[in-house]
């Protein structure tokens, strides 16, 4: 399922990918986010799915990748929320907004990005 936090609304909801990782990635152009996706990795099939978010979900890729990955979701704010510093007063952000981005490990260390 697909949630919009703000909301609390169940926006999509994915079917037959029971037990798959899944992370979110974004691609921008002059520092703004262009469009949101979510990327799923079904285990048992191998195979990595990569759909836009919005008004109308959209498979953009799918990869067969092979089993024995690990889907992980790389550090970000724009997601999540922005982590703020209050010193003598002031606000100020700890550390600029980076793009959702994710990446898959393989069980024998190998590293795959992937990339909108």
């Amino acid at each position: 399922m697909v949630v919009d936090l703000e909301s609390c609304e169940v926006v999509d909801m994915l079917k037959g990918l029971r037990g798959s990782q899944c992370a979110w990635m974004e691609s921008t152009e002059s520092d703004k986010v262009q469009c949101v996706y979510v990327v799923v990795y079904a285990a048992r099939r191998g195979v990595v799915e990569v759909y836009a978010v919005g008004a109308e979900r959209q498979l953009q890729a799918s990869v067969s990748v092979g089993q024995g990955w690990t889907l992980v979701q790389g550090p970000t704010q724009p997601l999540g929320g922005s982590l703020v510093v209050e010193t003598a007063g002031s606000e100020r952000r700890a550390t600029q907004p980076v793009p959702a981005t994710c990446v898959l490990l393989g069980d024998n260390g190998r590293i795959a990005r992937i990339s909108a």
